[in-house]
């Protein structure tokens, strides 16, 4: 069977793959069904793989220059991705603004198809919104001044991208007129290998893929962009223009009837062989990594990740035998064989999810909801919580152990942790630990709140810790009292002179205040409490049932966007902190913040992430809310 097609015109549309059925949860999770969904649908089915047709030319500006002259620029030696540079720039920059043209949508990924199917690491915008990104993203922006009335969207975009531009591009460019008439609405940028040193640059393979509307209008454009001497020449019947800047290798830019393609010479020949058939698309790796993340998303990801690493590793280590990255065989093993991610927009959220493959050596972490947000005052402004921190710990000190280049450091550790009673004494008992800031609305104040597997190992490493520290201290103006509060006592250990704690050890100089400095901490309820004074000690034991950070309708809401039972989260109450910085702001001299910041960034409410594990596959989704000021 023949395909008639040119070289213009990529891979036929291929339908969306059904989505696969859902992932039964692991054994850690329990059975009933998470508030969010664990299910996902692949976003890009693989392309089949017609034979070769023939290749159309395409028609380029007529009477292109051969040498372009836009001034005296000095570039860096990365100056030959100043096209690539430029457009990434505007577009990434527009993707994290949620601001895109509004061009016609389309749920096939072009440019994923058009991409080396062996590219280590990947980022997709999607300008042409699909599915339901259009009508979300007006929503969205309704919350923000100038975007209430929906029927002027596109103008105020326009208007929008037109000053970003103008600014990315020293006032030279516009959206407008030079880049949205011919602008098809998605952006793939890829590097598929990395130089072996830092002086070279002919390993160095990266790709843009554009789709576009207009062939001869966007190599236009790329050629206006560009500084030093740009010549044509003929490629499997098409033009390449390409560019030789004042540092570096040459830049090579080709128009198809689908996209442009602007990258070193290698990848460009490449891609147009492949004539958008087996690229990252059809990748089986790229696929199964796409299909945990849902179909419609403005912003995709994908990194291989030990061949991302295993390509630093050689890059660094071309500066010398002692400055690699210093990742062991053994520590990369560890990590998951690849990371994707996906952005989209909600009505009143930007939602960003994670996947990667679950590692085999990967403790097994418990999944439950937050065992601390309901000991903790509704004044919180930041709670990070992790589950089972002692499994965590006794993992990260064994890859720590097998590496080579810290045996001598890890054996000392091992023997101080021996005079302590050993690694499992002195951790064994945490279970879930959450790092903790609230605030009055003026001042901010914080701790930890452990949630302890056994309260009297806690207790009697506690113990053992303050009768150390006691001893320890006795001559360097370290002193302790009790309180007794609640149902317990509250012990406050206070460090008068830091520096002279410190002695003639090489952290003296570099102490951020001499002193004096205290530590609070309590053992009740069931929970160790440790905070930076006896007063948020006492404000966390004070917490009534009905009252706390768990009982507040925004975090609830916030939670159930993630996934209530999960291995770790992250909670920050956006307005809270506005709420601190800003009379920090406002007193900089010159601050106009009431009139040109604070009404844009005065609806994002609530920032909150959470990671949990569906079967095989490690997940997390991290969501930002906005409301109506």
């Amino acid at each position: 069977m023949t395909d008639d097609r040119t070289i213009g015109q990529g891979p036929d549309p291929q339908p969306e793959a059904t989505p696969p059925p859902a992932v039964q949860p692991g054994a850690a999770v329990p059975p009933e069904a998470p508030t969010s969904a664990r299910g996902a649908r692949p976003s890009d089915a693989p392309a089949a793989a017609p034979d070769e047709g023939s290749l159309e030319p395409i028609a380029t500006a007529a009477a292109a220059p051969t040498r372009i002259a836009i001034g005296p620029v000095q570039r860096p030696p990365r100056s030959r991705w100043a096209v690539a540079g430029l457009v990434a720039f505007v577009v990434v920059a527009l993707a994290t603004a949620g601001l895109f043209a509004l061009v016609g949508a389309s749920s096939r990924s072009v440019v994923a198809a058009w991409t080396p199917a062996d590219a280590v690491a990947y980022i997709e915008v999607r300008g042409d919104l699909p599915g339901d990104q259009r009508q979300n993203l007006g929503r969205f922006l309704a919350h923000f001044p100038g975007f209430a009335d929906q029927a002027g969207l596109e103008t105020k975009l326009d208007e929008t991208l037109d000053k970003l531009v103008n600014q990315a591009t020293d006032n030279k460019h516009d959206w407008s007129r030079q880049i949205k008439p011919w602008f098809g609405g998605q952006v793939g940028i890829s590097v598929t290998s990395f130089p072996t040193t830092f002086a070279d640059q002919i390993g160095d393979r990266q790709l843009l893929v554009v789709t576009q509307k207009d062939p001869a209008a966007a190599i236009a454009w790329v050629k206006s962009v560009e500084s030093g001497t740009t010549t044509e020449e003929t490629y499997r019947g098409l033009t390449l223009t390409v560019n030789t800047p004042e540092f570096g290798p040459k830049v090579v830019a080709a128009a198809t009837g689908e996209v442009l393609l602007v990258g070193d010479e290698t990848s460009v020949k490449a891609a147009l062989d492949r004539n958008g058939r087996d690229g990252l698309g059809a990748s089986p790796a790229f696929t199964s990594a796409m299909a945990g993340v849902r179909s419609d998303q403005v912003v995709r990801t994908y990194a291989d990740l030990k061949a991302y690493v295993d390509a630093l590793t050689k890059l660094s280590e071309s500066l010398g035998p002692d400055a690699g990255l210093g990742m062991g065989s053994t520590l990369r093993d560890k990590l998951p064989a690849w990371l994707a991610g996906g952005g989209r927009i909600e009505s009143d959220a930007i939602v960003t999810d994670l996947v990667s493959p679950v590692v085999a050596t990967a403790p097994k972490i418990s999944e439950h909801e937050s065992t601390i947000a309901a000991r903790l005052p509704a004044s919180t402004a930041v709670l990070v919580e992790v589950h089972d921190v002692n499994k965590l710990v006794a993992v990260e000190l064994d890859q720590l152990r097998a590496q080579p280049g810290l045996a001598a450091a890890i054996k000392q550790l091992d023997s101080v942790l021996t005079g302590v009673g050993g690694l499992d004494h002195l951790v064994g008992w945490i279970g879930d630990v959450g790092v903790v800031v609230t605030s009055d609305g003026k001042t901010p104040t914080g701790g930890l709140v452990i949630v302890p597997n056994d309260v009297a190992a806690a207790e009697k490493v506690v113990t053992e810790l303050r009768n150390l520290i006691a001893l320890a201290g006795s001559s360097g103006g370290v002193t302790t009292r009790d309180e007794a509060y609640g149902a317990g006592t509250i012990t406050t250990i206070t460090v008068t002179d830091l520096s002279r704690l410190a002695g003639n050890s090489a952290a003296a100089p570099f102490l951020p205040f001499p002193g004096p400095a205290e530590v609070s901490y309590t053992i009740q309820g069931g929970v160790v409490i440790v905070g930076l004074s006896p007063a948020w000690v006492k404000s966390i034991v004070d917490v009534k049932a009905g009252e706390s950070l768990a009982d507040q309708a925004r975090f609830k809401d916030a939670i159930h966007r993630v996934e209530a039972k999960n291995t770790s989260l992250l909670f920050v109450d956006l307005a809270a902190v506005r709420t601190l910085v800003e009379p920090i702001i406002a007193q900089e001299p010159g601050s106009n913040y009431s009139v040109e910041v604070k009404p844009y960034v005065q609806p994002f409410d609530v920032f909150v992430g959470a990671g949990w594990t569906d079967g095989d596959t490690y997940r997390a989704r991290y969501v930002v809310t906005v409301v109506n000021p």
